[in-house]
């Protein structure tokens, strides 16, 4: 596997869709470690944004995302979490991600369906997306199983306003 070559996409969809909102592309996880076994691991990367992104630019994002996941040799693609610059400089554990995705995400039905393809309101969709989000931090914090009744299970997480 190039893997130089699907980094280079990686971070040029990023540049194209952020602008001068992005400060940076980061690689961690096994890729960065040197264990990468493209038959069992995705490519991990941190990417950081100055401000909040719009509802228009995540969808954009989401939509080219799902493009490139499927051009990827390996079994599980990639998996990031876009995140503030204001947390890492004002450091919030854990981290408060303005959007995340992963081969998880992209092969929950739901997620697909009420993010992408069949809802025409796009505010919808970002809120739809940020109830997931919430949800999955809510899974991780508390150990919870996924089921039809996330939202009731899960916490609301509660981050500090980005400057």
């Amino acid at each position: 596997m190039e893997t130089q070559y699907y980094l280079d996409r990686a971070v040029n969809l990023f540049k194209e869709e952020m602008g001068r909102n992005l400060v940076g592309v980061h690689l961690h996880g096994s890729l960065a470690m040197g264990c990468f076994n493209p038959n069992k691991s995705d490519i991990d990367l941190l990417v950081v944004a100055q401000e909040k992104l719009s509802a228009e630019t995540t969808k954009r994002i989401i939509k080219k995302l799902l493009k490139f996941h499927e051009s990827m040799p390996n079994e599980r693609g990639i998996e990031l979490s876009i995140i503030l610059e204001c947390y890492l400089k004002n450091f919030v554990y854990p981290t408060p991600f303005e959007f995340h995705y992963s081969d998880y995400h992209r092969n929950v039905q739901f997620c697909l369906n009420e993010y992408i393809g069949i809802a025409n309101n796009t505010e919808l969709k970002i809120e739809k997306l940020t109830d997931f989000a919430n949800y999955m931090m809510g899974e991780i914090k508390n150990s919870i199983e996924i089921d039809d009744d996330f939202k009731s299970k899960a916490e609301p997480v509660t981050t500090p306003n980005p400057k």
